[in-house]
Parts: structure tokens; C-alpha cells; sequence
């Protein structure tokens, strides 16, 4: 009997460090940390928690991670979790959880992004490359432009 299954994350925070930004032949990896805040009240004293989560952006949205997040960046999230276990040469075991993201929407606005000048995002999406995989996704919140799909492209 076949049961469905569901493995969705969504994430609202800052990213906490500049991506690490990796090639393997012509894949391009993007590795970053976000961090997402729980707030409770005791006591009249606010209670802050705040959880770290290491995000993963393979091939188009590394392209996007690598030329318009940086630290501080405030986005949202959709993805799936994947762990990871291994044993290292010394025979400790270790773990690793990783959001392996599919969909990055920027919420910082236009003015507090550092933006790189020769290149915008329309450029990057316009590309040969993009317009190959029909299940990219960016969002770019507080620009008045939002593609779900090469379709909504304006060409």
C-alpha cells in the first residue's frame, strides 16, 4: 500500500553568515546559516530562542545566493529537511541537518540589499541556463517583481 509523505520546511529569518559559495565541475553549491527566533512571554521578561539551521541552494538558486544574499539578508525559505549521519576516521558518529532549499524569497528591501552593480537578478534569470529549469523559483519581495515560473518572465 502506498502512503503519501510530506517533507516541507518553511523559514522566515536573517541569514547569519556570508554564503560559502562551491563548484563541482559545473554545479554550483551555496551554503549559508539562518536564524529564526521564537519569542515568549514570562514573566513581564521576554524570552528569546533562537534556532540556527544550515541552508543549501544547488545550481540557479546558488547563482542567486551568491550574487544577492549576504549576512544580515532577511528571506524566506521553502525547502525539504536531509540529514545526514557519518563515522569519521576516529570512530565518532556525527550528525547534520540541512535545509535543502527550493524556493528563496528576499524580504529586505531594495535599499538595504547590496546589490552587485553589473548584474541584476532579471539578468541572471534571463539567462540560457534558467530558462532550462521550469522549477525555478525566486521571489523578490519590496521590488514589485515576483516569478514563479519562466512563463512570468517579462521578455
Amino acid at each position: 500500500m502506498y502512503m503519501a509523505t510530506i517533507n516541507k520546511v518553511i523559514l522566515l529569518g536573517n541569514v547569519g553568515r556570508e554564503p560559502e559559495i562551491l563548484m563541482f565541475d559545473v554545479i554550483k553549491k551555496a551554503t549559508f546559516s539562518l536564524a529564526t527566533s521564537d519569542y515568549k512571554l514570562q514573566s513581564d521578561e521576554k524570552n528569546i530562542n533562537t534556532q540556527w539551521h544550515t541552508i543549501v541552494c544547488w545550481r540557479n538558486l546558488a547563482d542567486v545566493v551568491e550574487n544577492f544574499v549576504h549576512k544580515g539578508t532577511q528571506l524566506l525559505i521553502e525547502g525539504k529537511i536531509s540529514y545526514k549521519k557519518w563515522t569519521d576516521k576516529q570512530g565518532c558518529t556525527h550528525t547534520e541537518t540541512e535545509i535543502i532549499a527550493s524556493n528563496i524569497q528576499l524580504i529586505t528591501p531594495n535599499s538595504q540589499r547590496k546589490l552587485p552593480k553589473e548584474q541584476t537578478l532579471s539578468d541572471i534569470l534571463l539567462t540560457e541556463e534558467y530558462r532550462k529549469s521550469p522549477n525555478m523559483s525566486v521571489f523578490l519581495n519590496n521590488n514589485e517583481e515576483h516569478f514563479s515560473s519562466f512563463n512570468d518572465l517579462p521578455l
